[in-house]
C-alpha cells in the first residue's frame, strides 16, 4: 500500500467502532500498543513504573501477532486471566485499577476481524 492508502485504512478501522475517550478518568494516561511475540516483558515493565508515576495505563492488544502469538493469546493462558473484557468492564477495572487490557471487540475497530483480503 502508498501511504495514501494506508492512512485511508487506519482511518476507516478506527472509525469502525467506538473511539476510546477516557477523559472521565481524572489525571493523566499513557497508552502503549503491545506487539505480542518476545517483547512482552516490556511493556508489563513499564505499566508497573508507569502506575508507581501515577499514570492511567489503557492498553488494546492484538491477537496472533509475530511468531509467538499476540499479548491476548499469552495472557488468556494464565488460569482465570480475563482478555475478553466488555467496553463497561474494562471502563471499570482502569477505575479501578489503573490500568487495563482489552484486544478487538464487536464495540472497538470491529473491521480488525474482518479479512480484508475479501472484503
Amino acid at each position: 500500500m502508498n501511504r495514501s492508502e494506508l492512512a485511508a485504512l487506519t482511518e476507516v478501522m478506527l472509525y469502525s467502532g467506538e473511539v476510546l475517550n477516557h477523559s472521565e478518568i481524572p489525571g493523566k494516561k499513557w497508552t502503549n500498543i503491545p506487539q505480542g511475540g518476545l517483547a512482552i516483558r516490556l511493556p508489563s515493565f513499564l505499566l508497573r513504573s508507569l502506575r508507581r508515576g501515577g499514570l492511567t495505563v489503557p492498553m488494546i492488544s492484538g491477537r496472533g501477532l509475530g511468531h509467538t502469538g499476540g499479548t491476548l493469546d499469552k495472557l488468556e493462558a494464565i488460569p482465570g486471566f480475563n482478555v475478553n473484557l466488555s467496553l463497561e468492564e474494562f471502563r471499570r477495572v482502569l477505575r479501578e485499577c489503573g490500568m487495563g487490557l482489552i484486544g478487538q471487540t464487536a464495540e472497538i475497530a470491529p473491521a480488525d476481524k474482518k479479512d480484508l483480503r475479501t472484503a
